[in-house]
Order: C-alpha cells, then structure tokens, then sequence
C-alpha cells in the first residue's frame, strides 16, 4: 500500500506541475489588426461615383447616407493614425515591457506591418506579401481578407514563440450581422445605376443582384483563431472584435476555439472611431503587476458582450489521485476491522 501511496503522490504532483505553471502570467504579445477606411484612387473613383448621385438626391436619406460616407473617410484614417501613434509612443516609453504587432490597411497597402522589436527597443518596418487582387475594393482593403489574418497571425508566431507568450488580439474595422470585418462600402459602381440606387434608398426598388460578400464571416474568424492554435499552438488570452454588429450568434459562441480565454464582441454599444484608450491601457507596466489582457478585461466587461471558454475538468490530474484514495479506503478499513476485533 505504501508503494501505492507513492506511485498517487508521485503521479499527481508531475501533472499538477504544468497545471500551476500555467496559472502564472506568462508575457504577452498584443497584435493590432486594422481594417480602415482608405481607399487607394480606383476605390476613391467608386467612392466620388456614390457620392455624386448621392448629393444630386431630394431624398433626405440619401444626403444623410453622403454625409455618412464622408465623415467615414475622414475619421476613421485620422483615429487609426492617432491610436497608432499612441501605441508606438506608449510602448517604447515602458521600453521591452509588451511586444507589439500592428497591421493596418495603409501598411499592408505598402507591403509591410510594424514589429516592436525587443531588442532593438525600435519599432521596426517588417516586409509582407499580403494576398494580391485586381478587385480594386480589396486592393484598398488587404485586410478585410481571411488570408491577411492567418498571415498576420503566422508571422506572429513565428517571432514571439507561442511557448513563451500568450496573446491579444484587437480587430478593428467596420462589421455587420454576417461579418467580423466588412467595408463600408461593398458595392461596385459599376454594378449599379444612379436610378437604382436611389430608389432602393427610396424603399421601391429591390436591387436585382445581392452585395458582394466582402470580409472575414464570424464563422472564419473563429476558425483562424481555432487554426493557429492547432497549426502554431497560440493561445489567445483575450480578443476583441472592436465593430458595428460584431454580436455573435448563440450557435456562433458555441464554437469559441479552446485556444481562446475569453471573447468580447462590440456590437453597437459604446463604439466610437477611437473607443480604446491606449496611453491608459499601456502606461506603467514595470510599475503594475496587471497584463494588458486583464486591464481589457476590466474596462470591456460592463460595456460588451462576452463570450467565455468553458474550463474542464483535468481528469488525467484526478485519475492520479486513485491511488491515494484507494490508500485511504485500505486505511479506513482497517481500522474499522481493528476497532471490531478489540471489542469482541
């Protein structure tokens, strides 16, 4: 029995070793995907197009939709230009303390993300081939595509060791009841008349043919995320999908990745062009024993939705406690035969 004892105590200690380690805070690596607004000259000639006929409208609907658009192409390239700088000067400020990955439209355009390199202390301009396109909607918008995503987060990967790191993904762009990340404007001009268009904002027409299906489906997302914890084993801390309509589906939340501790889900709550603020979330990490994901976690709680993975039970842990129970049940047997072998 003694040996049984051991063998329990030996067992369930080795496993319950990898299980504390990773209770502790591992470093993580924030990556900041961006899908703005900015629209290279053939998606400005498309843009001016709508805006055009937009403006020669009387319908109180279609100016209102014109005045939409623009303030669209102005603040949502101005907010991602000040959050990014935001980020750039708040990290080399708590210098080494968070690696950092951001990938907008208007680097990806360039064919490049930014890398916070720890060694350098620099933001760095790292080289990438992002998907090519002769459709001039994606050719403004690289990253609305699922292929600039599982690019994004393979090189991820590959420079910050996902047996070392843990992760935070922040998607930013705009969404809708089917997309994670969609544009704003889907529709090609030339799909399209003046005449049509007017009248289907008129409520009499019904477009004949549907918009393009542009952007990242909540169900691909999930399953990129799921792909790089199988292909990379990336384990995602926290991930917020910062974009109108971004709720999730019942059916949609049961298929949380396992790699994924907790996803949060902007809909249409409290969402701004610049909802995060950065200079916060980021200031003082040698002074704060709190992650980056954990201070997230605390200002998107109250506000979004979430959806939470649901944590089994490790029973290989538990079965290494058979042992010391059947040691334990031998024990009590035995002094219950004791006692009743004393009273006769």
């Amino acid at each position: 029995m003694f040996f049984l004892w051991f063998v329990g105590t030996l067992g369930f200690l080795l496993i319950q070793v990898p299980i504390l380690r990773a209770t502790e805070n591992p470093p993580e690596v924030l990556i900041w995907y961006v899908n703005e607004t900015a629209p290279l000259a053939a998606e400005q000639r498309n843009y001016d197009q709508y805006l055009e006929w937009l403006d020669g409208s009387e319908l109180s609907k279609a100016r209102e939709l014109a005045a939409n658009l623009r303030k669209d192409l102005r603040e949502f390239r101005e907010s991602v230009a000040k959050e990014q700088q935001e980020i750039e000067n708040a990290t080399q400020r708590h210098a080494g303390k968070l690696p950092v990955v951001i990938a907008t439209n208007q680097l990806a355009q360039q064919g490049i993300y930014r890398l916070y390199d720890p060694q350098t202390l620099q933001f760095v301009n790292v080289p990438c081939k992002f998907p090519t396109t002769h459709d001039y909607i994606l050719a403004s918008n690289p990253l609305v595509m699922a292929d600039s995503l599982a690019l994004i987060l393979t090189e991820t990967a590959r420079k910050f060791d996902p047996a070392r790191y843990r992760f935070v993904l922040i998607t930013k762009s705009h969404g809708s009841p089917e997309y994670a990340l969609t544009v704003r404007l889907p529709r090609h001009h030339e799909d399209i008349t003046r005449e049509q268009l007017l009248a289907s904002l008129a409520g009499t027409l019904t477009v004949s043919h549907p918009k393009p299906k542009i952007g990242i489906s909540k169900q691909e997302y999930l399953r990129l995320l799921h792909n790089a914890g199988s292909r990379y084993k990336m384990k995602f801390q926290l991930v917020f999908i910062e974009a109108c309509q971004g709720v999730f589906a019942e059916v949609e939340a049961e298929s949380l990745p396992t790699n994924v501790e907790v996803l949060f889900s902007s809909g249409n709550r409290g969402l701004q062009y610049q909802t995060l603020n950065y200079p916060s979330l980021l200031s003082a990490p040698d002074d704060s024993k709190t992650s980056l994901s954990q201070k997230l976690n605390d200002f998107l709680a109250p506000n979004y939705l979430a959806i939470y993975r649901v944590t089994s039970w490790n029973w290989l842990a538990w079965a290494a406690l058979i042992p010391l129970l059947l040691m334990l049940a031998w024990t009590i047997f035995k002094l219950i035969r004791s006692k009743t072998i004393t009273n006769r």
